[in-house]
């Protein structure tokens, strides 16, 4: 039976490298804007902020 999920609900990032992680997230970012990732993430805008290095 296929797995009905979506790519992302099956990617585990603990499993991850932290340079794998931080490409995923700068690339989300690029793609769908801060204001969109701080909303669905529920982070705060401060704390994309120190995850990206800004």
């Amino acid at each position: 039976m296929p797995d009905r999920r979506e790519w992302w609900e099956a990617v585990d990032p603990a499993r991850l490298r932290e340079d794998a992680r931080y490409r995923i997230l700068r690339r989300v970012v690029e793609k769908h804007g801060r204001k969109q990732v701080v909303e669905l993430a529920g982070v705060s805008r401060v704390t994309l902020w120190r995850l990206l290095g800004h």
